[in-house]
C-alpha cells in the first residue's frame, strides 16, 4: 500500500510536470526558406545589416501588412548568394493588422516581402534599400527562397 501511494505520487508529479512543460501551444510555421542576395545588388550593402521580412495577406485589398519581424545580421552581407535562413511563425511576427482593425487570423495566401534596411528603420522603403518578393505564397510553405535584386 505505501508504495502504491508512492508511485501514484511520482505518477501525479510527473505528470503535473509534463503539463507544466507543455502549457501554450506553439504557433505553426507560417513560411520557411532563405534570404539570396543578388549579385548586382551586392555593391549597394553598404552598411546594411537590419534585415526586414514583411508578411501581406496576398488576398486583401488593403496595403497594409499582416505583420513582419526584424532580423539583426552579424555584419553586411560581404557576397552574393545565401544570406540569411528563416522561419516565420505568429509569435515571432510583430502583427500589424489588428491595429487597423484586420484579423489577427495568419493569411492563408501570403505576399513575402524582405529588405535589406539601410538606416536600420522600418517604414516605408528608403533609398538605397535592397528588396525582393514573393507572391502566391500558401501558409505553412517550406524551401522558399527570397531573392534581393531591388535597389530603391
Amino acid at each position: 500500500m505505501k508504495y502504491a501511494i508512492i508511485l501514484g505520487t511520482i505518477v501525479i508529479a510527473g505528470l503535473g510536470l509534463f503539463v507544466a512543460l507543455n502549457t501554450g501551444e506553439k504557433s505553426p510555421i507560417l513560411a520557411k526558406g532563405s534570404i539570396h542576395l543578388a549579385e548586382d545588388a551586392l555593391k549597394a550593402v553598404g552598411k546594411a545589416k537590419t534585415l526586414y521580412i514583411v508578411v501581406y495577406d496576398e488576398n486583401s485589398e488593403r496595403p497594409m501588412p499582416f505583420g513582419a519581424v526584424r532580423f539583426l545580421l552579424d555584419t553586411p552581407p560581404q557576397s552574393s548568394g545565401k544570406i540569411f535562413e528563416f522561419t516565420l511563425t505568429k509569435e515571432k511576427l510583430q502583427v500589424m493588422a489588428t491595429a487597423m482593425g484586420g484579423s489577427s487570423t495568419p493569411p492563408s495566401q501570403m505576399r513575402l516581402k524582405a529588405r535589406l534596411d539601410q538606416d536600420g528603420l522600418g517604414g516605408m522603403d528608403q533609398p538605397g534599400d535592397i528588396v525582393g518578393e514573393l507572391t502566391q505564397v500558401a501558409k505553412g510553405q517550406k524551401d522558399l527562397t527570397i531573392l534581393l535584386d531591388t535597389v530603391k
